[in-house]
Order: structure tokens, then C-alpha cells, then sequence
């Protein structure tokens, strides 16, 4: 622990994706700076898709209503490990782009599908565990994590609990929070290039 410790002394303040981590860093004395995801810099789409899709994401067990599933896709962000560095980088693109182009709203269990969907300007619905620190960067951006347990189909209140969901999903301004990393990363970039 002490060796990480001190690499990351050498290099501090250390940005962090979230106020736990930070926290945690605090803790071993280490200065942080809250950062945020640099998928927050994303520019914001500058249109709606005509034709947008309900994009349903890693959400296989949660109850969503018959009457939401209208032009719909369902997704996965789990990719298999032979692919190389470069195709899976192709695919994390296409991705993007098909998330900005035809999303309406998209419904997801994933911190990292989440965060680029709100800084691009897509409503966002996200299911996790409320209180996981690690999901706590969700409510920081302004978007609320609906209870993944509470929603699982095999919930019996799951009917009542998915009817108390505005499945028209949230829409968030992170853009103060994408200039902040920016910002971060500038610094830190002239602090290396003179040598401080």
C-alpha cells in the first residue's frame, strides 16, 4: 500500500471520477481533486434523432413496461476479451455514435453508458444500488439511480415500483463538469511539459 501510496503522491492532487474515491485517497493522505469521468467532455448532440430508439442497456432482469417498449434495441456493453485493443476502440465508437444518432432515451445498469449518454444530451434512465459509493458519480451528475433491486422482475413489487419511474428519462447539463476536466488535465499537462 505504501509504494502505491507514494507513486501517487508524486503526482498529486490525483483527479477522481468520484467523492468516494477521493475520499478514500484523503484518507491515506493523498490530495485529490474532484474530476469527474472524461466521458463528461463529450459535446452535446445537436439534434434529436427523428425516429429515436428506446436503447435498453445491461438490463435484462429489470421490469420495464410493455406500454414503454415501443421502437426499442436492446445492447450490451460486455465485449469479449479476444478482441484486440483496437477493434474493442472501434466498437466503444460506433457505440458512441449510435447512442448520439438514434437514442431517444436510454435505459441502462452502466456508470460508463450513463455518463456519456448525459454529457451528449440523451435522457437517461439509470438502475443500480443507491447506496454503492462507487455508483454515487450518478446522483453527482444530477441523475437519479433508481433501485435495481426494487425493479428486478423477479421483485414482487416490481409493477408497482416501475410505475413510479418518469420513463421519458432525465436530461442533465454536465457541460461546468466537462470544463472542469479539461481544465484538470491542461494543468497537469503544462505542470509535466516545465518540468514542475
Amino acid at each position: 500500500m505504501a509504494r502505491h501510496r507514494d507513486y501517487f503522491k508524486r503526482y498529486e492532487p490525483i483527479g477522481c471520477r468520484d467523492l468516494g474515491t477521493a475520499s478514500f485517497l484523503e484518507s491515506l493522505g493523498i490530495r485529490t481533486e474532484l474530476t469527474y469521468c472524461a466521458t463528461l467532455t463529450l459535446p452535446r448532440r445537436k439534434r434529436h434523432p427523428k425516429n429515436g430508439k428506446l436503447v435498453i442497456v445491461d438490463c435484462e432482469n429489470i421490469r420495464i413496461p410493455k406500454s414503454v417498449k415501443k421502437n426499442y434495441i436492446l445492447l450490451t456493453h460486455r465485449i469479449s476479451p479476444v478482441h484486440s485493443h483496437d477493434v474493442r476502440t472501434r466498437m466503444a465508437r460506433e457505440l458512441l455514435d449510435f447512442y448520439r444518432d438514434e437514442a431517444a432515451v436510454v435505459v441502462t445498469t452502466r456508470i460508463h453508458c450513463a455518463m456519456p449518454c448525459a454529457a451528449m444530451g440523451i435522457p437517461v434512465i439509470f438502475f443500480g444500488n443507491p447506496s454503492d459509493y462507487r455508483q454515487h458519480v450518478i446522483r453527482e451528475i444530477g441523475l437519479e439511480i433508481h433501485s435495481y433491486e426494487m425493479a428486478k422482475k423477479s421483485n414482487p413489487v416490481s409493477r408497482i415500483y416501475s410505475k413510479r419511474i418518469d420513463w421519458s428519462g432525465q436530461v442533465v447539463n454536465v457541460e461546468d463538469k466537462g470544463k472542469r476536466i479539461k481544465a484538470f488535465v491542461n494543468q497537469k499537462i503544462q505542470a509535466f511539459t516545465s518540468g514542475k
